[in-house]
């Protein structure tokens, strides 16, 4: 059976919907602003003090709110490869904490968003992540809440992601960069003010960085999880 299969038919169909509709642009991101940016905000609610960091250039490695490289023989990966990394992105690097005393639960949360006249919302962001200690399936997530906070609906971008030596298949690592998208209407559509976050449980980890955010009417891209095997080049 061809790996592709799934992804091509998805492609085809998003490709007949954006004939028919047009999209709208509610909202992006592409970290292009030198700093963390303007309504944005990271927090640690386990009170370890881990939180998410702006970092303007990938190939840094760890300094000025950039994580380490992970280029060794063992892990051998490169840096974070979303479609404009090199213009910033924001990142939470784990391992820079050490071995805390409980998980951190960092989170990095933009909103409120008025979706009070969208019919439809669709999510989409480009991220990297690598897990060490925690399985991320269910801990590296993205959250959306209607009513302030108070409850969140969650998505998992990395669902396959698991831990275990990092020798083919790599799986504490996801694809550099993952492509993540999500149907959110059932929580945002209609609604005035909209929080989203990214929320990490872990401790020890290596790192989770995020980029290219888009809030929209309808997808653009169709995306993997991180575990299947990319799209072939065209």
């Amino acid at each position: 059976m061809c790996k592709h299969s799934k992804l091509y038919s998805a492609m085809v169909l998003a490709g007949i919907i954006g004939v028919s509709e047009s999209r709208e642009i509610y909202y992006q991101e592409d970290f292009s602003g030198g700093a963390i940016p303007f309504g944005w905000i990271t927090d640690d609610l386990s009170g370890q003090n881990a939180f998410w960091t702006y970092c303007a250039d990938p190939t840094t490695g760890q300094s000025n709110g950039c994580p380490p490289l992970w280029d060794d023989g063992l892990n051998q990966q490169g840096p974070f490869a979303s479609s404009s990394a090199n213009n910033g992105f924001m990142t939470l690097d784990s391992d820079i904490y050490g071995n805390l005393p409980q998980n951190h639960v960092s989170t990095l949360t933009a909103g409120p968003f008025n979706l009070s006249g969208a019919s439809s919302v669709h999510v989409e962001f480009q991220g990297f992540i690598g897990a060490y200690t925690v399985v991320p399936a269910n801990n590296a997530v993205f959250q959306v809440s209607n009513d302030g906070g108070n409850n969140w609906t969650t998505y998992a971008p990395y669902p396959n992601l698991t831990l275990g030596t990092p020798d083919p298949p790599n799986v504490r690592w996801s694809y550099n960069p993952t492509f993540s998208s999500f149907d959110v209407s059932a929580v945002a559509a209609g609604q005035s003010g909209v929080f989203m976050r990214f929320s990490w449980t872990g401790n020890f980890e290596f790192l989770w960085s995020v980029d290219d955010f888009v809030v929209a009417s309808l997808p653009d891209l169709i995306f993997t999880d991180g575990m299947e095997e990319p799209p072939p080049p065209p």
